[in-house]
């Protein structure tokens, strides 16, 4: 009786944890591995990265000292 409970045991573990474990998908949120850059850009942080813009020449006498006062 007791070797049926045991093996009843062990099979009931089995179909419960052969549900756990998942093979890594793409979109998941994490760069499982097996995923790069190419295969998987949403996780892995893959794809064209475009380029900052430059910023744009600042006009006259930004960033100067202010003029002083005659005072």
């Amino acid at each position: 009786m007791k070797k049926l409970f045991v093996l009843a045991f062990i099979a009931a573990l089995f179909v419960l944890l052969s549900g756990c474990v998942q093979p890594p998908q793409c979109g998941d949120g994490t760069c499982d591995s097996g995923e790069t850059p190419e295969t998987c850009a949403v996780d892995c942080g893959g794809g064209i990265l475009e380029e900052t813009p430059p910023m744009p020449p600042s006009p006259e006498g930004v960033g100067e000292e202010p003029p002083s006062l005659p005072f």
